[in-house]
């Protein structure tokens, strides 16, 4: 199995070539932005998100889900949610 911090290292540079190109993230959100990671079987998914009141209003901004067996995963990233206002940060 792949170490965590190798893991780690892989997902923020998949997650930074996703992001190239797209809108930056505006610097008010990048205040509160905390990074993630939880395990699902062999996947580790690491997440960018904006904190909500509870858990499930987190505003999830990029997901990467890495196999820690092989290193390879991919990475899902939504720029419509720092780009279009959203109700819970207005």
């Amino acid at each position: 199995m792949i170490h965590l911090n190798e893991l780690q290292e892989r997902a923020r540079v998949m997650t930074d070539d996703a992001m190239r190109g797209l809108p930056p993230i505006p610097e008010a959100y990048r205040h509160d932005l905390v990074l993630g990671m939880r395990a699902e079987g062999h996947l580790r998914i690491f997440e960018m998100y904006m904190p909500g009141k509870r858990p499930e209003d987190a505003l999830i901004l990029t997901c990467a889900r890495l196999d820690e067996r092989t290193g390879e995963g991919t990475v899902q990233v939504y720029p419509e949610r720092w780009t279009q206002p959203h109700e819970s940060r207005k």
